[in-house]
């Protein structure tokens, strides 16, 4: 040991999942830190001789939006192509029959998850907003004032 420091090189081998999980938090890390490097390469990127060349677009999705596979004329933001990814147009069938795990297992991106509780977040989205909550209708029963009974701590009677 000299300096503090041993020789040597440590290798992380890991497939991405879930966002925020630890080769997420490694991958940030190594944004500050030059000691770190992260290789990350998609089979297509390493041999692209296996590949004919043409490419389909795949939204990646985000925390709001859930992915889907891109027309070939569909325009995207801008700000939002960091979300768009080329993949070889020899995987098509593998994202068309479950894009999800293909995502992950073929696209290399962590998803929230595989099957998620509500799959159409645009359209719970577009709920909010379109009705009044019943602490403010004039018709419930709630005794007195409604956001006051929600509000004032519940006693347990036994």
């Amino acid at each position: 040991m000299q300096m503090g420091t041993l020789p040597g090189m440590l290798c992380l081998v890991s497939s991405r999942n879930y966002p925020g999980q630890f080769t997420d938090k490694k991958e940030a890390e190594a944004r500050t830190n030059p000691r770190i490097y992260v290789y990350d390469k998609r089979l297509w990127e390493i041999r692209p001789e296996r590949f004919c060349g043409d490419k389909f677009r795949v939204f990646i999705g985000d925390e709001t939006r859930k992915p889907r596979i891109l027309d070939d004329d569909e325009i995207v933001a801008l700000e939002e192509d960091r979300l768009v990814m080329a993949v070889p147009v020899e995987y098509r069938p593998t994202f068309e029959a479950d894009l999800l795990p293909a995502l992950r297992d073929v696209g290399g991106v962590s998803t929230q998850a595989l099957h998620p509780f509500m799959m159409n977040t645009d359209a719970v989205a577009g709920c909010f907003g379109k009705v009044l909550s019943i602490a403010s209708r004039e018709d419930c029963d709630f005794p007195g004032d409604a956001a006051a009974a929600l509000s004032a701590p519940h006693s347990a009677s036994r």
